[in-house]
């Protein structure tokens, strides 16, 4: 199936901040009727604003089509029960929300062996800086 605005309601991000592991730095996208609902949580602050459907879509083609998410090995596909920031060996989660109920999570626990590690990671960089 096709990650589209079409069947994905929701997409969530969160990965450990780099000053400290304790800390999680999140990026939330949350599709409404006119437009997308962006909150960003960085270390104690936490920031919203509305954003158009292209950027969402944008998210989306690239985990879909280019990094091709959906296919992403076993070991690093994860259940909505791993997401956990009490588990540092989770360096990110990723979770994307359907709307027939489903989900597909990728979990970031290899940085160096993991295919499309520091892509995802780069691809929500931009929202924390």
């Amino acid at each position: 199936m096709k990650l589209s605005l079409k069947n994905v309601y929701r997409i969530s991000f969160w990965k450990r901040n780099p000053e400290s592991v304790e800390m999680i730095d999140q990026v939330i996208f949350q599709r409404q009727k006119k437009d997308v609902l962006l909150t960003v949580k960085k270390g104690d602050k936490t920031i919203e604003k509305n954003i158009d459907f292209e950027e969402m879509e944008s998210i989306l083609k690239t985990l879909d089509a280019d990094l091709k998410i959906q296919k992403t090995e076993d070991e690093f596909k994860a259940f909505l029960y791993e997401n956990s920031d009490d588990n540092f060996m989770i360096k990110f989660f990723l979770e994307i929300n359907l709307d027939n109920f489903s989900y597909v999570a990728i979990k970031g626990i290899k940085p160096f062996k993991q295919p499309h590690y520091s892509e995802i990671v780069s691809l929500f960089k931009p929202y924390f800086d």
